[in-house]
């Protein structure tokens, strides 16, 4: 499944939260397997994510509304950032900067980058937690861009899929409340569309204003 990832990253998280509460040693040692596992999909150019490296590596970055590699992004990011502050071990953590790196050269409004935007909401969170645990601006400012360029084209997700002529799904991208595209988040007067979506970007948004006084 395009979200498999999400499970493993959900899982790492869980456990960085129970040794900050009750350290285990058994525990803590499978996953520092794991993570030396993740470490090791890893591609060359940082890009992580099992199910485009495995199955469809030509298709990668090419359906950010519906195959989920920002939204896994994400979760591993916060397991990353978990997991450091638990046990002071920062493998995983370096793993998920390399893959903020490989996603910041890819996305943005610079010449030559696709101004794209999760089609499900959570790398801002992540990226937000990835600027706490290690005071790297670069990686709040990629959090604001995707906050900031997220309904500036409503019609981006139909423009997406008409232009790579697949889906995964079956989604026509039309539905611009379902993923919060309708309009720029600061237009937004009401919360819309899928709810797990909405409120991770609410989170980081939250998150965000507060450490930018917006």
């Amino acid at each position: 499944m395009v979200f498999q990832d999400s499970d493993v990253a959900k899982r790492l998280e869980g456990v960085a939260y129970s040794l900050a509460d009750r350290p285990d040693e058994i525990l803590e040692a499978r996953a520092d397997e794991i993570i030396a596992t993740i470490e090791k999909a890893q591609q060359p150019d940082g890009y992580l994510n099992t199910f485009f490296t495995v199955k469809e590596p030509e298709h990668k970055w090419q359906n950010l509304l519906e195959c989920h590699e920002l939204y896994c992004a994400g979760h591993m990011m916060e397991a990353a950032a978990a997991y450091y502050e638990a046990t002071g071990k920062d493998r995983l953590l370096k793993v998920m900067e390399r893959m903020a790196e490989n996603i910041a050269a890819h996305f943005g409004t610079e010449d030559g980058k696709e101004r794209g935007i999760p089609g499900h909401e959570e790398v801002e969170v992540g990226l937000m937690r990835l600027y706490h645990v290690t005071g790297k601006k670069q990686y709040m400012d990629l959090a604001k861009y995707f906050i900031d360029e997220r309904g500036q084209n409503p019609d981006y997700f139909s423009e997406e899929v008409d232009k790579r002529g697949w889906k995964h799904w079956g989604s026509d991208g039309k539905d611009q409340k379902y993923n919060q595209t309708f309009a720029p988040v600061r237009e937004q007067k009401k919360a819309e569309g899928h709810s797990v979506r909405a409120v991770y970007l609410y989170t980081a948004m939250a998150d965000l204003a507060a450490q930018t006084k917006d």
